[in-house]
């Protein structure tokens, strides 16, 4: 016999089976104007959210991927004779 576990976003409802795929968000209202983790007085709440949830909030950034950049071609001694001639009449 196997265990199948689901788990479900608290905000929106929806459900995976990949656990990597939701964040605990935890919320705290408090009157005290500085907040101690042994307060007492604050209202705590803590929620399991999904990746979606989390973004939409911009709780975590966004993961853009980016296409891999081209090797930078080695400059040649041309390229270098050119950018010191320019550093050159820059500075005068």
């Amino acid at each position: 016999m196997s265990t199948r576990t689901i788990y479900k976003c608290d905000r929106c409802g929806v459900e995976t089976e990949d656990p990597q795929q939701f964040w605990l968000v935890g919320f705290m209202v408090t009157t005290d104007r500085w907040i101690s983790t042994s307060n007492t007085n604050a209202l705590q709440m803590k929620r399991e959210w999904c990746r979606a949830c989390v973004e939409e909030f911009e709780i975590l950034p966004r993961v853009v991927t980016k296409p891999p950049q081209p090797p930078e071609q080695p400059k040649t001694i041309e390229d270098l004779i050119r950018e010191i001639v320019q550093e050159e009449r820059a500075q005068q």
